[in-house]
Order: structure tokens, then C-alpha cells, then sequence
């Protein structure tokens, strides 16, 4: 009932992959993305690959970088209407009259708000595979990387859920997570140029 037979995650997962706005973020995401790699990709005419050229690395970190501000910055606007929405539509009261359990009800909300940018997240791995032939990291770093991205979105997801439980208008909501998310976006960053810095990216 959580999750396999959670009939608001169906429900939901069916409008929200099927509208003609689900392929075209994920058309703008990818070019975002691919804009990225293409400004920093290496303009050396020739790369020693056996030395784990700086260049390839300084590539990777920053595809990683953009991607992680790109895709914070987009759980918000994906959850933060979860909850809201059914009040504005005054469908919320028939959704609380319903068997489900409240947590069921939560959980198929954030599932089905955060599936469409997980999509978005898997659907970069070719762009990275591009760059994984110039040397400078491994398949697990980049796994790694994966998985630190997937747990953050997941983690600003939450938010952008409890600030839509919380609220009553979409608009409240969204601004309340923004406020919430952007201190916690920029300190990531900080993180991430820090270990940068020290070279554990290295």
C-alpha cells in the first residue's frame, strides 16, 4: 500500500510522465548540462591520458557542480505543489477520507513529485560517459558522485513536501522551501570547492 500498490503514486506517476511538459525539462535539462561540459571542456589539441590530466577532472567536478545546483534548485518546484495542490483543488478532504494510511499518502506524493527528476538525473549518464575517457576519475568516484546527488535532491524533496504539508497555497509553499534550500545549496557548494581545494577531489 506504500509504495507497489499506492494508488496516488500511480495515479500521479501516470499525469505527471505523460504531459508534454514532463519531455521538454527533460530536453532543457539535458542542454543545461551538455552547455556545461561544452564551456569546460579541455581546448588542449592533444591530452596525455596517462597522467590524469588536471583539465578531465576540473570537467568532471564541474559537471557534477552544475548538476547538483541545476537539480536542487528544481526538487522545490516538483514537490512543493505535492500537498497544496489537492487543497486548492479541494480534493484534499476526499484524499484524507480515503483507506489510505497518511504516511502512504506522504510517501506516493514525494515518490511520484521526485521520480520525474530522478529521470532527469539518469538521463545525464551518457553526457558523463563522454567524459570518462579523458582519465582524471574512476567509475566508483562518479557512482559516488550519483549517489551524494541523488540523496540530496531526495533530502530537498522532503522539504519541499513537509513546507506543501505545512501550507495551504502553492505560492507559500514554494517560497518557505526556496528559503529553506538556498542556504543549504550554497553550503554544499562550499563543501564541494573546499574538498576541492584540499584535493580529496584530486
Amino acid at each position: 500500500m506504500y509504495v507497489l500498490d499506492n494508488p496516488v503514486l500511480q495515479r500521479e506517476l501516470l499525469v505527471n510522465l505523460r504531459t508534454n511538459r514532463a519531455f521538454l525539462l527533460l530536453g532543457i535539462y539535458q542542454l543545461l548540462l551538455a552547455a556545461v561540459v561544452l564551456a569546460a571542456w579541455p581546448s588542449d589539441q592533444r591530452l596525455d591520458l596517462t597522467t590524469s590530466p588536471e583539465a578531465a577532472k576540473n570537467l568532471v567536478n564541474l559537471f557534477f557542480l552544475g548538476q547538483y545546483v541545476i537539480a536542487s534548485l528544481m526538487a522545490p518546484s516538483f514537490a512543493a505543489g505535492a500537498v497544496t495542490g489537492e487543497k486548492e483543488r479541494h480534493t484534499y478532504e476526499m484524499l484524507l477520507a480515503s483507506p489510505m494510511r497518511p504516511g502512504a499518502i506522504v510517501l506516493g506524493k514525494m515518490v511520484a513529485s521526485l521520480t520525474h527528476l530522478g529521470m532527469l538525473i539518469l538521463a545525464s549518464l551518457p553526457i558523463i560517459v563522454l567524459c570518462l575517457p579523458l582519465g582524471g576519475v574512476s567509475v566508483y568516484e562518479v557512482l559516488a558522485a550519483y549517489l551524494g546527488l541523488i540523496v540530496s535532491v531526495i533530502l530537498f524533496g522532503a522539504i519541499g513536501v513537509f513546507c506543501s504539508s505545512y501550507f495551504s497555497r502553492t505560492s507559500s509553499s514554494l517560497v518557505v522551501s526556496y528559503l529553506v534550500i538556498l542556504p543549504l545549496v550554497i553550503l554544499g557548494v562550499l563543501f564541494w570547492r573546499t574538498l576541492e581545494g584540499d584535493g580529496t577531489l584530486r
